[in-house]
């Protein structure tokens, strides 16, 4: 694998220290943020809430369906990516939205 140099510079050109940037076709995806983390937590609550279901039936559900379309073990939100953690919010807002049947 090639690995390229680049100088960084001040405002008047002079360098002042560089960066080794590696050549990967490898993407590391972005962990979930914080923010993310509360809203799944707050999402699940709520609809346990709606549901009146046991505390902790959405959560599980959630962890279940995001195993089953990402192919992989999803034990804790905190397992998931900052765009995995995004499919499952939104799946769980239409969840809330939706009809009760």
């Amino acid at each position: 694998m090639e690995s390229k140099r680049l100088l960084v510079t001040d405002e008047e050109g002079n360098v002042c220290g560089s960066l080794l940037l590696a050549e990967s076709d490898e993407r590391i995806p972005l962990k979930l943020s914080e923010g993310q983390l509360r809203a799944l937590h707050a999402k699940c609550n709520a609809l346990d809430r709606a549901r009146d279901s046991e505390r902790g039936a959405a959560r599980a559900a959630a962890l279940t369906d995001a195993c089953s379309e990402l192919g992989r073990g999803v034990e804790h939100f905190s397992d998931l990516s900052a765009s995995e953690a995004s499919w499952l919010l939104d799946r769980l807002e239409d969840e809330i939205l939706a009809p009760s049947e």
